[in-house]
């Protein structure tokens, strides 16, 4: 079986099974991997932001969260599916309704 890099879907798999591990700096590193070869995908910054929400640093979540809206602003919903528990961060919250 071959790896293909431009296969979205196995980088956010991937990194699913990194988060549920709670193994977020390896999750990072892959997101930012995917992001290489695949810079316009929101799903990939909105899981990197979620990533980086997990491993404490809310700076550089805000940063790949605002990609991922710019980007795909419908998908956010993503975000709230995978960590619930941001549905209730105002930080968040205002990025989100500030691209609407």
């Amino acid at each position: 079986m071959e790896f293909d890099p431009q296969n979205e879907e196995l980088w956010v798999d991937f990194a699913n099974l990194l988060i549920q591990q709670k193994e977020y700096t390896a999750a990072i590193d892959l997101m930012l991997m995917g992001l290489k070869n695949l810079p316009d995908s929101a799903e990939i910054n909105y899981k990197l932001g979620i990533s980086y929400y997990l491993s404490g640093d809310t700076f550089n979540a805000q940063e790949y969260v605002r990609n991922g809206l710019q980007l795909n602003y419908d998908g956010h919903d993503m975000i709230f599916e995978t960590l619930p528990v941001l549905a209730n961060d105002p930080s968040i919250i205002d990025l989100i309704n500030s691209h609407k």
